[in-house]
């Protein structure tokens, strides 16, 4: 028996459970008002031998689709740890078998070059796939970043948006539909790292009319493979430059474009023509 609080708040119906991995039995209860709770049903053990028929005594959170009826809160066994194996046991009789939930949790990583020099100010997103939950946070001058106060969900997708880079999504994939899930459920995460590579790049100079009028900042270039689904727009620089960096170097049909009011669309072809 115990008690549990989410965020040092007694807290109700929340799902306690006993098992003993030698006993190969186990029960469980919710916590009622007051936070308390009392399992009962459990093949009796003493406290001269726990470490060997003890129970694994755990917090587990039950999703609905209104989270906003039920706190998220992280897994958590006795004595407060995160993994099962860390768990002290227990013996059938004990008292005070007490949780302090946590509702938010926070992720950590860091953004480098293929060098291992940190890459300041890339924007980090983390989105969940099943409630769309979205938040953003930005690397410091050393490539570090820490987001906090994130729902314990487990299908958080992360991605990296580095300039002059190419877009990553963790872990290591060009391409959203690519990205590995990131599992909160536990609580902090740690080491979502992601490593930047410029890869296959493709630039040049946009000309406005004629040859000698070169294109103003800020005119976006834009290229896509249809049949990768990939792709991205750059801006031109102050000098009519731009550069599209972290293409695969496999695909053959990439179509770079530009849209200019005022103009028609123009395409690129290799006879450097355009219409």
């Amino acid at each position: 028996m115990g008690a549990i609080s989410v965020n040092d708040a007694p807290a109700k119906n929340v799902w306690v459970y006993a098992f003993s991995e030698t006993l190969n039995c186990g029960n469980g209860a919710y916590s009622d008002e007051n936070g308390s709770y009392t399992i009962t049903g459990l093949t009796i053990n003493g406290d001269t031998d726990p470490y060997t028929t003890g129970y694994i005594v755990s917090v587990h959170n039950i999703f609905n689709d209104d989270l906003s009826q039920n706190p998220v809160f992280t897994y958590q066994a006795y004595d407060n740890v995160s993994n099962k194996n860390d768990a002290t046991l227990v013996h059938t009789g004990s008292t005070k078998i007490n949780f302090n939930l946590k509702t938010q949790c926070s992720l950590s990583g860091t953004v480098k070059d293929i060098y291992g020099i940190g890459i300041p100010d890339v924007d980090i997103t983390v989105k969940s796939e099943s409630t769309g939950y979205k938040t953003s946070g930005k690397t410091d001058r050393y490539g570090k970043y820490t987001i906090v106060g994130l729902t314990p969900l487990k299908d958080f997708i992360v991605a990296a948006f580095p300039m002059n880079y190419p877009s990553q999504y963790y872990k290591e994939q060009l391409i959203k539909g690519n990205a590995t899930h990131v599992d909160m459920t536990k609580g902090d995460v740690s080491d979502i790292n992601f490593i930047c590579d410029k890869g296959f790049i493709v630039q040049g100079i946009i000309y406005i009319d004629t040859v000698e009028n070169i294109a103003p900042p800020g005119l976006w270039v834009n290229i896509w493979s249809d049949s990768t689904a990939s792709g991205g727009e750059v801006p031109t620089d102050i000098y009519g430059k731009y550069q599209i960096t972290g293409l695969d170097p496999h695909t053959n049909d990439y179509v770079i474009s530009m849209i200019i009011k005022g103009y028609l669309p123009a395409f690129y072809n290799e006879n450097g023509d355009s219409g």
